[in-house]
């Protein structure tokens, strides 16, 4: 569960994030559409009526097993969509407003593996 919060916390960012750039509308419209399952999702788990702390109630790790599902899904689309914000920059202030703007998510591990292979770059 306790991931579970800490996931609500990082995504609740990507509500009124906007990227700049080229592909800047195209990118902030995919991060929104992430933002909006992500809602959908929250209020699907809120809807349900069992006891989530209930060890024996095997309907509470059937619905977690595929919430994690989705926020691998959406880390991974995520991560693409913050690399291909980084190739866009255009110069290294640019790059350090990405990498602020982004902040906590940079450390999920999806999106870290990702975005790790881009520092060499700032060099």
């Amino acid at each position: 569960m306790e991931g579970m919060f800490r996931v609500m916390l990082e995504y609740l960012k990507l509500e009124k994030m906007e990227v700049s750039g080229l592909s800047g509308n195209i990118h902030s419209a995919m991060i929104q559409d992430i933002f909006n399952e992500f809602n959908d999702a929250i209020a699907y788990l809120q809807s349900k009526q069992y006891d989530a702390l209930d060890p024996e109630n095997d309907e509470y790790t059937k619905e977690n097993a595929l919430f994690r599902e989705h926020v691998q899904d959406w880390d991974t689309r995520l991560a693409s969509i913050i690399c291909q914000n980084f190739d866009e920059c255009s110069n290294p202030e640019s790059v350090f407003k990405l990498i602020e703007m982004f902040g906590s998510l940079l450390d999920r591990d999806i999106i870290k593996d990702a975005f790790d292979l881009k520092y060499p770059a700032l060099a």
